[in-house]
């Protein structure tokens, strides 16, 4: 019994770490490449019901290494979202996710706030209404780990630098149930899964299967067969509550950095008086 005390105690003390952290080898499955560190670039995507219903304008801009801003609008001159995140390429996660709403000198009007503490994991919110202030903590299973309503932006930036576009990868998702009548308006989905499913040639991408708790009702996503951004993503799975499914496709990508960048969210209020 004496001599496998060392290994009792290296096993009980992997464990802890373990429980501590997650699966470590979630994160595992990525690697920094600063050739495929795009940053500058602005992706354009569309988010709808999978039948084309509700569509939404998503633009993803990688503002820095790790720094990311997201323009949301369904029409010009109406209310839009301006989302921002800190990127984590350590731990392969965004630590601290701000959403507010777009201002017209394209300035952002904070409300809400997500940390990650990624000790433990968890993640603390804080969304600030007119009339209150609601406040949440999040367990997570494990790191890497995504924001659904986040409209995959960390997730393309991130999936950049994928080691191996031929094989599964996994990150725990959550999302923000936006309704201020429920009380825990963060839930953890689970575990989402891309089962990897070869090179689709047809398409220039890679695809997968979605799966796992997070997406047990399946669904698809392609990853650019040359930088590895998202391409299209479609699940059963909706990630606001007005919808009934969830469909992303990618329309643009533009490498106009930050002044393109500027001028995009300027024009959402221009010539919004006349006439």
């Amino acid at each position: 019994m004496r001599g496998q005390a060392p290994l009792i105690c290296a096993a009980a003390a992997m464990a802890l770490a373990a429980c501590a952290t997650g699966d470590p080898s979630r994160g595992a499955a990525y690697r920094y490449s600063q050739e495929r560190d795009h940053v500058g670039r602005i992706f354009h995507y569309l988010r709808s019901n999978r039948d084309g219903s509700l569509p939404e304008h998503i633009h993803v801009f990688h503002k820095a290494k790790d720094k990311v801003e997201v323009y949301k609008m369904v029409q010009k001159c109406t209310g839009a979202a301006l989302v921002t995140a800190e990127l984590d390429f350590e731990k392969w996660s965004a630590t601290k996710l701000v959403g507010g709403r777009l201002g017209e000198n394209a300035d952002q009007l904070a409300f809400a706030t997500l940390t990650l503490d990624t000790r433990e994991p968890r993640i603390d919110a804080v969304v600030n209404l007119p009339d209150r202030t609601l406040t949440q903590s999040l367990d997570l299973e494990a790191l890497p780990w995504r924001l659904y309503d986040f409209d995959f932006a960390e997730f393309t930036v991130f999936a950049q630098h994928l080691k191996n576009y031929e094989r599964d990868f996994s990150v725990d998702m959550a999302v923000v149930v936006a309704d201020p009548d429920v009380e825990e308006f963060l839930t953890r989905m689970g575990e989402a899964k891309a089962i990897a499913r070869g090179l689709d040639r047809s398409r220039g991408a890679y695809r997968y299967d979605l799966g796992g708790e997070a997406f047990a009702a399946g669904g698809t996503l392609l990853l650019d067969a040359d930088d590895g951004h998202v391409v299209d993503v479609e699940t059963a799975v909706p990630n606001h509550a007005e919808y009934q499914d969830f469909k992303l496709s990618l329309l643009d990508v533009n490498d106009g950095g930050e002044g393109r960048w500027r001028t995009l969210l300027l024009s959402h209020f221009e010539g919004c008086d006349e006439g």
